[in-house]
């Protein structure tokens, strides 16, 4: 009795394990993030005369783009 107990328990910490790791996470915050083409001024209110390089991260591989 104590054997299929254990076996039990072996395969519901499994299962469990599978189920969790299954879940679809949202990295880094990125909720309610729009592909939508968007102004420069949202991003940078100030001056733009006053900016030497732009940075951009690309969303699926995190690799910055830089432009002087």
């Amino acid at each position: 009795m104590i054997k299929y107990s254990l076996y039990t328990l072996i395969c519901a910490s499994l299962l469990a394990m599978v189920l969790c790791s299954c879940q679809i996470s949202n990295p880094s915050g990125q909720e309610g993030v729009s592909r939508e083409p968007k102004e420069l001024e949202t991003f940078y209110p100030s001056d733009i005369t006053q900016v030497d390089s732009i940075e951009i991260m690309s969303g699926s591989d995190g690799m910055k783009k830089t432009q002087l």
